[in-house]
């Protein structure tokens, strides 16, 4: 009886002991989504995704073209980057990441839609594969 009560007293001192040494101020939250794409009938696909992403995936003269506009519930938001990588494969796998940043909790922000666009040329075939995916860091 006194070792089990020991043991959980000395346990209980460890998880003290360990929160006390972590860092008060909160690591950021990365959520990731996938996008769903939509075969078009005149070829392509059209998108949807979060934060209201929508847009187009078209293949044309000068290769492939990724156009799209997301609509953040406020201001701050931004889109940080857009990330392409082609797999080595018949036919290609194309993964895109698109990475958005939010506001600051903490941060005065303005209560409106915030529209904003995204574009990329995609160098690859036209039987490439896709799939995209927004990684967003919340604050």
């Amino acid at each position: 009886m006194k070792l089990t009560t020991l043991r959980a007293t000395l346990v209980l001192a460890m998880l003290v002991a360990a929160c006390a040494c972590r860092s008060s101020a909160p690591e950021p939250q990365v959520v990731e989504q996938d996008v769903v794409l939509d075969a078009r009938a005149e070829g392509g696909y059209t998108f949807k995704g979060p934060y209201g992403l929508a847009g187009t995936l078209t293949y044309g003269a000068d290769g492939w073209s990724l156009n799209g506009v997301f609509q953040f519930p406020t201001g701050g938001y931004r889109v940080s980057g857009v990330d392409v990588n082609v797999l080595k494969s018949l036919p290609e796998q194309v993964h895109i990441t698109i990475y958005v940043s939010s506001p600051p909790k903490d941060a005065m922000t303005t209560q409106v839609i915030t529209e904003v666009a995204i574009n990329r040329a995609i160098s690859v075939s036209s039987s490439a594969r896709f799939a995209i995916r927004v990684t967003a860091n919340a604050s």
